[in-house]
């Protein structure tokens, strides 16, 4: 079951960017900006950026990037950093 969240910032303390963010429901999140920036969709659309479920994140220790949740059509099978990478 879904449990909305939200993260709070006065002052725009998220890097001076961001004010809030809210998990509205399972497939949306609303950023409160401190100020208009039109190149935010892009900025977040890089992967360091990406919103991970939270239980994953528990399960896993916290590091995206070692432990990577897609949702595609392909499950990462194996990934040795700088050699290779295999999808299923």
């Amino acid at each position: 079951e879904f449990e909305p969240m939200a993260l709070e910032a006065g002052g725009c303390d998220y890097g001076g960017k961001i004010e809030a963010i809210r998990a509205i429901d399972e497939l949306t999140v609303e950023f409160d900006l401190c100020s208009p920036d039109p190149a935010f969709l892009a900025q977040i659309a890089f992967s360091v950026f990406g919103i991970q479920p939270a239980e994953h994140l528990e399960a896993t220790g916290g590091a995206p990037l070692d432990n990577p949740v897609g949702t595609g059509p392909y499950v990462l099978e194996e990934w040795v950093r700088g050699d290779s990478v295999v999808y299923s």
